[in-house]
């Protein structure tokens, strides 16, 4: 009894999954926060703490960095690929709520797509294009080509 259990909980496990990655989603808000927290250090310096200008540079960096290091460490944890052996399941990230179970023998093509951020720090979006209905597109891939090759060689087999 216990052997046919352990079997079935080893068919419904993935055997590959890829995930985003954290620093690409996370670098925007360093960037923001480097960018308005120089601007307001330069006003504070400049006797301008008060101003309309350093204002909007501390709501800012109170309110707008945190709720995006939120959204995205939301992002981070929901969006990813899982392979079985046949079909796949992909969440493409917050807000989407639901994640879609794709049986490969559906898929007509796998697409990589780099950005110009993506070429420095190796990712990239992931485009689905179905036999039917329109393609499906997961931004933020961490290693993209493993995840592609994981995914044509499915579809081929």
């Amino acid at each position: 009894m216990e052997k046919t259990i352990e079997v079935a909980e080893h068919e419904t496990q993935s055997d590959l999954h890829f995930r985003s990655s954290l620093m690409t989603l996370l670098l925007p808000a360093l960037i923001i926060t480097i960018g308005y927290g120089g601007a307001w250090g330069w006003l504070y310096l400049n006797g301008q703490s008060q101003s309309a200008l350093a204002r909007l540079c501390m709501f800012v960096l109170v309110l707008g960095v945190p709720l995006l290091i939120a959204y995205n460490t939301l992002k981070f944890a929901t969006l990813g690929i899982r392979l079985f052996a046949n079909s796949m399941i992909v969440h493409k990230g917050f807000p989407a709520r639901d994640p879609m179970d794709i049986d490969y023998q559906y898929i007509k093509s796998v697409e990589l797509e780099y950005g110009w951020f993506g070429q420095f720090t190796g990712v990239a979006s992931m485009h689905i294009f179905l036999r039917a209905g329109k393609p499906i597109t997961i931004s933020g891939l961490r290693y993209p080509k493993k995840a592609l090759e994981a995914v044509q060689e499915r579809c081929v087999n």
